[in-house]
């Protein structure tokens, strides 16, 4: 597949015809277990149950060689040399060459490794040369963005590219659009420009016309149709409200002096409660709290962005607002319970629905505890980035969402890159997650080819990767001070270009 002669679509369509031959008798579907992972692989399943073919889901958090000699035990146990095919979904290009000996199919967002592939070092200067040099030397159905000069960070998500396959497959397949809105936005695909784009548009529209998402402007912040008022400003760190961002005092007196009623009988009220009046007094009293506070007009804009409704979803719940449906779905990963999310992706409200709200109430009251733990312990500045190390005193599966948190409200220096370390859940390693801003990417941070590098220096039982704002890996016990040397160093080199 050459860039030269096709587009995204055009791969989708190949790989969709690969389904169509049915020339094995399985397919096993990889998938990562965030929201997008699941988001993903639901609309893979769902799929393959529409056209009776034989398949089955395994999740993962990461890629790696011991996932690898699982599936090729998988092959070897097997009577028959076409018993499977792998399908990686929201996975997979970062170990593309690894696994192209099982001639799978490819659907992900994540920047391709080019470690292990001959690109000269002028080709990878040029985006457009690097895709397609990258993707000559590709052997199996590989769909992602990048091969296409396209960005994965927000043009299209995962699940957003199993999608593409599945509308290539019927179009009545439009109806799981949706599901590719929730992973997009449940990656983050939409805060850069407060709006889904590129692809990830196209897919909105499919939705919208489907009947299953509804597009409005409201106020950004998370929690419109479950967080009680004073919580939703509270809680709001990008954009960052001066005086009621983490003060739950202030916000309680800010709705006083509003003349807004915060419960209504005997109830707490929600933003999808208020009046059109209510919302915009608060909407223009926050807009002037920013401005006052020296928060540029572009940043305080940030205020409003396009949300997404699922209308056929009871008003009210978590699973009426996409963003709220993917965090559900997010909280059910980071607990290792992907299946719960799964099952509600497939259209479960009774038991993985009341398992998954259980998991999202105890995955709040993480967040608030680890936030304060990192506030008393403190982060350390190292050159041009920063860190802090919880030890095991944070669960591996939060520490990127604190140190997010951390970034975006100014608890941290917003002109460097952090690094969060803990304990890895094994104990055989460390977990760093790393985060940047939007404006840090600008300038020439690049956060996946940070662990990425670093991870092919330390060489195995280290793995890394993600995107340009936000990615992770998983070091050595030992290789805490040189992963910070090395990372200070690369990210020094980035900027300077």
């Amino acid at each position: 597949m050459s860039t030269n002669s096709k587009d995204l679509f055009e791969a989708a369509k190949a790989i969709a015809e690969r389904i169509s031959t049915r020339d094995f008798n399985k397919v096993v579907i990889i998938s990562h277990i965030d929201a997008d992972g699941l988001t993903a692989a639901s609309i893979a399943s769902l799929l393959l149950q529409h056209e009776e073919q034989n398949h089955e889901v395994k999740f993962i958090k990461q890629l790696d060689e011991s996932v690898i000699d699982e599936l090729q035990k998988l092959i070897n146990t097997s009577s028959k040399s076409n018993e499977f095919l792998f399908w990686f979904t929201d996975l997979g290009s970062g170990m593309s060459k690894e696994i192209n000996k099982f001639n799978p199919i490819i659907t992900d967002h994540h920047a391709p490794s080019i470690s292990n592939y001959d690109i000269p070092v002028q080709a990878r200067m040029d985006l457009l040369t690097f895709s397609s040099t990258l993707e000559e030397q590709l052997d199996s159905y590989h769909l992602n963005p990048h091969l296409f000069n396209l960005d994965g960070t927000y043009d299209i998500s995962g699940a957003g590219t199993v999608y593409l396959v599945a509308k290539a497959m019927n179009s009545k397949y439009m109806n799981l659009a949706y599901l590719a809105v929730i992973g997009a936005v449940g990656d983050l695909q939409d805060s850069r420009f407060r709006k889904l784009t590129g692809t990830n548009r196209k897919i909105l529209e499919d939705a919208k016309q489907a009947g299953k998402i509804q597009i409005k402007m409201d106020i950004s912040t998370f929690g419109r149709e479950t967080r009680p008022l004073q919580n939703i400003i509270q809680y709001s760190t990008d954009p960052y409200f001066p005086g009621l961002t983490m003060n739950e005092a202030n916000c309680l007196k800010f709705f006083k002096k509003l003349n807004i009623p915060i419960r209504s009988n005997g109830k707490p009220r929600v933003w999808v409660d208020l009046t059109k009046d209510e919302r915009r007094i608060i909407l223009s009293t926050l807009m002037e709290l920013m401005l006052s506070n020296g928060i540029g007009h572009k940043n305080a804009k940030r205020l409003l962005g396009e949300v997404y409704v699922l209308p056929n979803e009871e008003i009210g719940t978590t699973l009426h607002d996409a963003k709220e449906f993917a965090t559900l779905l997010n909280s059910c990963g980071k607990y290792n319970k992907p299946e719960i999310g799964y099952n509600i992706c497939l259209g479960d409200r009774g038991e993985h629905l009341n398992s998954a709200l259980h998991l999202l109430k105890g995955h709040r009251s993480v967040l608030v505890e680890g936030m304060q733990y990192i506030k008393d312990l403190g982060i350390i500045n190292h050159g041009v980035i920063q860190y802090f190390d919880a030890g095991d005193k944070i669960p591996e599966n939060v520490v990127g969402t604190i140190a997010s948190m951390l970034l975006s409200n100014s608890e941290a220096n917003q002109a460097k890159p952090i690094f969060g370390f803990v304990l890895a859940e094994d104990g055989k390693g460390l977990k760093v997650s790393g985060r940047t801003t939007r404006t840090l990417v600008n300038m020439g941070v690049d956060l996946s080819q940070v662990m990425r590098q670093i991870s092919e220096a330390f060489g195995s039982g280290s793995v890394g990767g993600g995107h340009d704002i936000a990615a992770g890996a998983t070091i050595p016990l030992d290789k805490q001070q040189e992963f910070l040397e090395l990372a200070n160093e690369i990210i020094q080199k980035q900027l300077a270009k």
